[in-house]
């Protein structure tokens, strides 16, 4: 039947089978497969008086906020980088005053 085929196309492209009723883990190979990683550091449009940055991390559907991320400002690059990154689905607000 249809499975068939597509067994026909795995081998003609030199892809491998499996029976799933089988034990199939033996085939898996997860090598290469990387989680996803969020972003630690945020550039700034301009350069900061790093005394004047701050950085709100709130969540805002739940009103959550995240005060105790460490950060450090990068003034080479203009960005803010966190020691950890952001909790996944996180606003970050950065407001600062330009340096001159």
């Amino acid at each position: 039947g249809f499975q068939d085929r597509f067994f026909k196309l795995a081998l003609a492209l030199g892809g491998e089978t499996a029976n799933l009723c089988g034990s199939f883990s033996t085939m898996i190979s997860l090598d290469g497969l990387r989680l996803k990683e969020l972003p630690r550091s945020f550039k700034l449009a301009h350069s900061a008086r790093s005394e004047t940055i701050i950085v709100e991390v709130s969540r805002v559907a739940t009103q959550e906020q995240f005060p105790n991320l460490k950060w450090q400002y990068n003034p080479v690059n203009y960005e803010v980088v966190f020691d950890v990154a952001p909790p996944e689905g996180t606003t970050i607000q950065i407001s600062y005053d330009e340096s001159f």
